[in-house]
């Protein structure tokens, strides 16, 4: 594992430890998460070596910004949920660079 992996890691727990305490309203969170991933993206993308955890990484971060999001925009049902995620990935993916990175695995 990677010391950047483990980083955004422990950024986004103790995130989502500190703002899920506050109290805050689901779009207040969301715009917190979504500030946090954005951040995030390019050290993702770019820090990580591996591929698949990098990967991995923005998976789990669209995860992380769709969370509050699908509560704020009142998204029910799996493939809203999905078009959701899918769409915060990509937005992280584009804030991240993705093109600029070589992903083949040499």
């Amino acid at each position: 594992m990677n010391k950047f992996l483990i980083a955004i890691g422990a950024i986004l727990v103790l995130t989502y430890a500190f703002t899920e305490t506050s109290g805050l309203e689901p779009m207040q969170l969301s715009m917190i998460f979504g500030a946090v991933a954005a951040l995030l993206a390019p050290v993702a993308v770019h820090k990580i070596p591996n591929p698949s955890w990098s990967l991995g990484a923005l998976v789990g971060m669209a995860f992380f910004v769709g969370h509050p999001l699908k509560t704020a925009l009142g998204v029910e049902g799996y493939a809203q949920e999905m078009a959701l995620n899918v769409a915060c990935f990509a937005a992280l993916w584009v804030i991240g660079f993705g093109w600029k990175r070589s992903w083949s695995r040499g």
